[in-house]
């Protein structure tokens, strides 16, 4: 380094202009602020400053790039640090033009304009009104939980993730294709149309099929099923669907037989075989 602060160095890098290379970067900057990538954002950040400080750009005009990128960085170590907080809460930045075009999801106390004295004194007070012309103002508080956050809900998700992780994807998913191919192997058995294509490319954990043409035989059998506390459901979308039958990785093939033992006893007590013809 000499004593115009100029750190000499050769090859491509150091050959562009120092404007190509903050343009660059700032294409970096902003690609990374709308994929919503903090911490890579904030990478960039110092490697952009550390390249220019090593490179051929005088420490004044460095000193100028930090007053303007100084504030950005602080931003974005005080938004990655509200972010990490342990039960997945963080921060969201809404435009205030937007605020009055986005609906209102709660209304509690919180989401109301703050009582003289504070909600502590306000909750203490006796004479508190337990019905109010309450002000919703339009500021953030509008949209928050207006109260007691779900914190059961959010530890039982989180032992539930640790659970799928535990057990791994890839046995989940196979769990849920022998799962559903005994299903489906089982509704054919007795009778049954497949609406579900067996196609791997075209699975899911949920089966459809089809017993009979008349709708109101197929309700009566799921009302029956029900009631022996089989649950399963009946969905139609553009006239294609029948029961819904859904089969995760915690079914076993009990549940599954248990149900194929009702729907042959109930199509025994109609009187006569599935008669449904699939349409394609």
């Amino acid at each position: 380094m000499n004593g115009q602060f100029h750190v000499p160095a050769t090859g491509w890098l150091h050959a562009l202009d120092m404007r190509v290379k903050l343009c660059m970067t700032l294409v970096v900057v902003v690609l990374c602020s709308v994929w919503g990538n903090w911490m890579f954002l904030a990478a960039m950040l110092v490697v952009m400053h550390v390249m220019l400080l090593t490179d051929h750009v005088p420490a004044r005009h460095v000193g100028r790039l930090w007053a303007v990128l100084g504030p950005l960085c602080a931003l974005v170590a005080v938004i990655m640090l509200l972010s990490m907080n342990a039960y997945g809460t963080g921060v969201l930045y809404v435009n205030r033009e937007t605020l009055p075009k986005l609906r209102q999801s709660y209304a509690g106390y919180l989401n109301t304009a703050v009582p003289e004295g504070g909600w502590g004194a306000y909750w203490e007070n006796p004479a508190a009104p337990s019905t109010n012309d309450w002000d919703f103002p339009m500021t953030a508080r509008r949209f928050e939980i207006g109260g007691t956050s779900n914190y059961p809900g959010a530890i039982a998700l989180g032992e539930t993730l640790g659970l799928v992780n535990e057990l791994g994807v890839e046995n989940i998913e196979a769990r849920i294709l022998e799962i559903s191919t005994y299903c489906m192997d089982e509704l054919e058995r007795i009778g049954g149309t497949l609406i579900t294509h067996r196609d791997l490319d075209h699975r899911s954990g949920i089966v459809i099929a089809r017993l009979y043409e008349d709708l109101e035989t197929e309700r009566q059998i799921l009302k029956e099923l029900h009631a022996r506390k089989i649950f399963i459901a009946q969905r139609f979308t553009d006239y294609v669907g029948g029961f819904r039958i859904s089969c995760q990785y915690f079914n076993n093939r009990e549940d599954i037989d248990r149900m194929i033992e009702a729907m042959e006893d109930l199509i025994a007590k109609i009187g006569r075989k599935p008669d449904y013809q699939k349409k394609w």
